[in-house]
C-alpha cells in the first residue's frame, strides 16, 4: 500500500475525528482538545491519534481518559463515514511534540542570553 494513500486517510482520519469530538461526544472530560495527528499501520488494521489540549496535569490525563473511553463509539462512527474494508483499530495519545519545542526553545534562549552576558 503506497504512502499517498497512508497519508491521506492519517489526513482523512485527524478530521473525522476532530469533528466527532466536536460534534459528537458530550463527554465532560473531553475539553479543549485538538486532534494534531494520525499515522496508520501499513495494513489499515491499526491507528495512532495524538492529541492536545490547553489543560495541564490532572485534567490532561482526563482528557486522554475520556478519549479513549470514546473509542468504540468513534471507531463505529469512522466506520460510518469511511469507506474502507477495514476500520483501523484506534489508539489514543498524548501529543507532547509543542512542549518539547518549548523547552527546546526555552533551553536556547537561555543560552543565548547567557552567552550574551559574557
Amino acid at each position: 500500500m503506497g504512502s499517498q494513500r497512508l497519508d491521506r486517510l492519517a489526513s482523512q482520519l485527524v478530521r473525522e475525528v476532530s469533528e466527532i469530538f466536536q460534534r459528537e461526544i458530550s463527554d465532560p472530560r473531553i475539553t479543549w482538545v485538538t486532534v494534531t495527528r494520525a499515522t496508520i499501520s501499513p495494513d489499515l488494521h491499526e491507528a495512532r491519534i495524538y492529541l492536545n489540549t490547553i489543560e495541564t496535569g490532572e485534567k490532561r490525563a482526563q482528557v486522554l481518559e475520556g478519549a479513549k473511553a470514546a473509542e468504540k463509539f468513534i471507531r463505529r462512527e469512522l466506520g460510518h463515514r469511511l469507506q474502507l474494508r477495514v476500520t483501523p483499530n484506534l489508539h489514543f495519545f498524548m501529543d507532547e511534540d509543542l512542549e518539547k519545542a518549548e523547552r527546546i526553545s526555552k533551553i536556547l534562549s537561555d543560552l543565548k542570553r547567557e552567552g550574551e552576558a559574557k
